[in-house]
């Protein structure tokens, strides 16, 4: 505020000459420029001093003014988009913002712009104390970006005073009148400026910076939004402009590449998971720090280079649905590993009517006779470790089939009597097991299941593998459960292992006796500490198995139950069948129906 010390050891008198007016707001900043202070008077009033003596007065509906007083405005500012004047009252240190107060600028508060006046001083033999040279603080190991906010650091400077920045060739350009004498001043240096070697400086030259580097205006930016790509391959970003300085490429707090000046591209480290990054380019070393963000989704690689070719059934093909079975050839290049043959109903996945297929071959299907309601079957099939890879053949001509009762022939009485019909008792009640018990996780330890997962599907009898991932030591133990979910309850379906070591891998053989479902998980448990995840749900399905009638027989408390229209067999396992005629159907054992050269 001033560089006057307190209580001088002597006093000394100022003398003036040739008082005048000033009139308007513009002049009376001009004269506190060009000579100093100038002289005002004001009312007091009754909310004067603000409480908050370090704010901007402002008089209200309820202000009353009081007796007058004078007092010297020294400069002027803004803060917060509010003009003031910096005014030094008579008062002494003790009172105010030791001895200062701000008040609004434009609006003549408290009467304060009516009568301003100032005198020119006369000069005197004494010579006043030189103040000591002030500093105005910038960051030499860093440059500085034309056209952008900064803040600058002084101290100590005889005000007011004008702050400028000036070039080695001694141009120079104001930036903002300094009225305190310590503190941060918000410069902008115009965004015209050429690069080079600058420094700060006040117009009166008492006190100077040291020199810094200076860059012209410029912006980061990507060329788009967001960029995708597939993981492993090269993936190109590029700027809008060729960039001006050194960045880094940064995702989250990683850097990822150390960029040079003039390049206006990059390539994205093959390193880079898949999933959704948020990209960031910063500057590096430079005042202010600018940068821009772009959003990179890279997609997990799939191995697209195996190729399916569906030789027969071809489009168009007729099918009796139920009544004839259909042959599906095909053949494969390259690598697509096992095979899932799946049934659509136009973009609607029917069923999954077989799985583990080898790469090329044959199998014969029969479709059950819902799929006559259908006008668009189509047969997918699709390699179960790359699903991108897959082939269809279709529409097919399904047809529904049924028999007239008048065209089937009688039954033989001769070799083996029709046995009387027989109602099929309800099945018993398979008894609950008792559910394993679900203990509390203790700790955060991950333990994950990646495999089996939904598209997963295991053969009765089969190979199956099960993989995880876990925090813990190998040594701990693993229990390994197969549970089945029917209606809302689960069902311990089979238990693998007990004490399989974690080392993330488990291969085993599906017992031959567990059922067809669509919804099995597995369950991991570990030892110390203890821990519990499943995965998710998948299908067990055998290899071989007879397609039923309608898709609810579940339900109905019969899961081998069809309705056909005429005599038939169907096997229900190496012991029993089912035997059809017309809409009735008995059971009974093999040994009751066949001779002993037909067993």
């Amino acid at each position: 505020k001033t560089v006057c010390k307190d209580k001088r050891p002597k006093d000394r008198t100022i003398k003036n000459k040739a008082p005048y007016r000033l009139s308007g707001v513009d002049a009376m900043m001009r004269d506190i420029y060009q000579n100093g202070p100038i002289a005002v008077s004001m009312y007091l009033a009754n909310d004067f001093p603000p409480k908050d003596k370090k704010s901007i007065y402002v008089s209200g509906p309820n202000t009353k003014l009081s007796g007058g007083h004078a007092v010297m405005i020294v400069g002027w500012g803004e803060e917060n988009g509010v003009p003031y004047w910096d005014c030094a009252n008579t008062y002494g240190t003790n009172w105010g913002d030791h001895g200062y107060f701000r008040i609004k600028r434009g609006s003549n508060e408290l009467k304060i712009e009516t009568w301003p006046g100032a005198a020119l001083p006369i000069a005197s033999d004494s010579q006043p104390e030189t103040p000591s040279n002030g500093t105005i603080s910038v960051e030499t190991d860093k440059t500085y970006i034309a056209g952008y906010e900064v803040a600058i650091s002084y101290k100590d400077i005889a005000t007011p005073a004008e702050l400028q920045l000036k070039s080695e060739a001694g141009a120079a350009t104001s930036l903002v009148k300094l009225t305190s004498s310590s503190g941060t001043a918000r410069v902008t240096i115009p965004r015209d400026t050429t690069a080079g070697t600058y420094y700060l400086t006040t117009k009166a030259g008492d006190a100077k910076s040291a020199r810094f580097s200076l860059l012209p205006y410029f912006t980061l930016a990507f060329d788009k939004a967001s960029y995708e790509g597939k993981k492993g391959e090269s993936i190109t970003l590029r700027f809008t402009t060729s960039l001006q300085t050194p960045c880094k490429l940064m995702s989250g707090s990683s850097v990822l590449l150390e960029l040079n000046k003039g390049v206006q591209s990059c390539a994205v480290p093959s390193s880079l998971s898949s999933g959704r990054h948020t990209l960031t380019l910063t500057t590096t070393n430079t005042i202010p720090t600018l940068s821009a963000s772009v959003l990179l989704i890279i997609e997990e690689k799939h191995d697209e280079t195996a190729v399916i070719t569906i030789t027969a059934p071809t489009a168009g093909a007729k099918v009796m649905a139920l009544a004839e079975s259909m042959r599906v050839s095909y053949t494969t290049t390259g690598k697509s590993g096992n095979l899932l043959l799946q049934a659509y109903c136009g973009d609607k996945l029917k069923d999954v009517l077989a799985a583990g297929l080898s790469s090329s071959g044959s199998i014969d299907i029969r479709l059950p006779s819902a799929y006559g309601d259908c006008s668009a079957v189509y047969l997918r099939l699709r390699s179960e470790s790359s699903p991108f890879v897959y082939a269809d053949v279709g529409p097919l001509n399904v047809m529904s089939y049924s028999y007239l009762t008048d065209d089937l022939p009688a039954p033989s009485d001769k070799d083996e009597p029709t046995p009387d019909p027989d109602p099929q008792p309800d099945p018993e009640p398979e008894p609950e097991p008792e559910p394993e018990p679900t203990p509390d996780p203790t700790g955060d330890v991950a333990l994950s299941i990646s495999e089996p997962s939904a598209q997963t599907v295991w053969t009765p009898g089969g190979a199956v593998t099960i993989r995880w991932t876990s925090n813990l030591t190998a040594s701990n133990e693993v229990t390994i459960l197969l549970y089945e979910l029917v209606g809302s309850k689960n069902y311990l379906r089979h238990t693998f292992t007990r004490t399989a070591p974690n080392t993330g891998l488990y291969t085993d053989t599906l017992p031959a006796s567990i059922p067809s479902g669509p919804s099995y998980f597995v369950r991991l448990r570990s030892s110390n500490p203890m821990f519990t995840n499943t995965s998710e749900n998948f299908a067990v399905k055998a290899s071989k198995y007879l397609i039923r009638d309608f898709p609810d027989a579940t339900a109905l408390g019969d899961p081998l139950s069809f309705t056909i229209s005429r005599y038939g067999f169907a096997l229900l396992s190496s012991t029993e069948a089912i035997l059809y005629h017309g809409d009735a159907r008995w059971r009974r054992s093999l040994h009751t129906w066949m001779r002993p050269r037909e067993r």
